[in-house]
């Protein structure tokens, strides 16, 4: 008879049963809390999808028709909305592509497009904001200024750490860099094809402490001169190159602005123009004395959109060097209120001209002509009629 070998457990204590009890109720609590937070994480996840789908849409941008205000790959949020305004930005559905685009009419509105480009609203041009992206800047142009025969243009320049003023290079017809052998050691070494009237590099705004340096956000102020020639088309199509990349091109088209008419305001007065406040601060002893003594009597002063020039007869001195010269501090422009109209550089000396009969001062700051009431010349009040 074959033997069987029987093993008997040991009977768990009442302490280990509570410990499997409590290990089981635990699996189980475990296993409700995990169902419970699936089901709740797929409910959020749905209701998610549901509003954006219904109300609130997630999108990715894709191009650059939006720049500045929206870049390649930013993420937006869009709002379902039946009310919008002009200026909106705002989404829609055409040949199965959503689009993102600024709101220029509202039902109603009479919106024309000229040969020019020149879009018009209800008879108003657009007032676009006039930006350009280059090289991984955008220049924005803050105002346009022109007398006869030059365009001003005042611009700010993003991300422009490291950037000069002269690097961006403007004309008024597309045209292109050749590098030449020295380029590579100087960027400025290069040649160029097919430009308009001229290629003018910028310059920094600002006084001469500052003016070349950006702001905490990274923005360089700029301004550049460009001549214009006798097109009489308002619209124009200003390029603009990149030394530091000359494959870099972008084009602003603008809508010149109407000459403002100089004034000239009679001034009978003279000015010894040895010594004292006439000179520039940066005068040393010793190259006041190598000046000769000399007058110089005023007949006229004559303000222009980008220059104030002093009009009479130098004598009794020979030809100098106006940068030495403090016209600003001795020939200062007030409005009717009272207030100084600043001119030069920040009030500071920009750049001149000298003759025997005009000392005239550049000015980089927009000035009014028609907002001048009176100018004073060392103190001496002279009324504009």
């Amino acid at each position: 008879m074959k033997e069987h070998n029987i093993k008997f457990a040991a009977i768990p204590t009442t302490a280990e049963v509570e410990a499997e009890r409590e290990r089981l109720a635990y699996r189980s609590r475990y296993a409700r809390v995990l169902r419970s937070t699936i089901y709740a994480l797929l409910v959020v996840a749905a209701v998610a999808v549901l509003l954006a789908t219904l109300f609130l849409p997630v999108l990715q941008v894709s191009g650059d028709s939006m720049n500045p205000t929206l870049q390649d790959r930013d993420i937006i949020v869009l709002v379902k909305t039946d009310h919008m305004k002009t200026g909106d930005l705002c989404g829609f559905y055409w040949q199965n592509k959503l689009l993102l685009k600024r709101i220029i009419g509202l039902p109603g509105d009479i919106i024309t497009l000229d040969e020019d480009g020149a879009v018009t609203v209800n008879g108003e041009v657009l007032d676009e904001p006039l930006t350009a992206e280059i090289n991984g800047h955008t220049v924005s142009v803050k105002a346009l200024l022109r007398d006869k025969n030059t365009l001003r243009v005042l611009y700010d320049v993003d991300h422009a750490q490291g950037l000069e003023p002269w690097d961006l290079v403007w004309s008024t017809a597309n045209f292109t860099f050749i590098p030449t052998e020295e380029s590579a050691l100087d960027k400025r070494m290069y040649t160029v094809t097919n430009f308009g009237t001229g290629l003018c590099g910028g310059y920094a705004v600002g006084s001469f402490e500052t003016r070349n340096a950006t702001s905490e956000s990274g923005i360089l102020s700029c301004f550049v001169d460009i001549p214009l020639h006798s097109n009489p088309a308002k619209m124009r199509t200003l390029w603009i190159g990149d030394l530091n990349n000359y494959d870099a091109k972008a084009s602003l088209k603008v809508e010149l602005p109407d000459a403002a008419q100089p004034i000239t305001i009679a001034a009978d007065t003279s000015i010894a123009m040895k010594g004292g406040p006439w000179f520039h601060y940066d005068l040393t002893d010793e190259e006041r004395k190598a000046f000769p003594d000399g007058t110089f009597n005023i007949t006229a002063i004559r303000i222009e959109p980008l220059a104030v020039s002093i009009v009479g007869s130098d004598y009794e001195s020979e030809p100098r060097n106006l940068s030495r010269y403090n016209v600003q501090g001795r020939v200062k422009l007030y409005r009717a209120d009272g207030s100084e109209i600043t001119y030069g550089w920040d009030g500071n000396f920009f750049q001149g001209q000298y003759s025997p009969t005009v000392l005239r001062v550049d000015s980089y700051d927009i000035l009014d002509p028609e907002a001048v009431a009176w100018v004073e010349i060392d103190g001496e009040r002279f009324e504009v009629e």
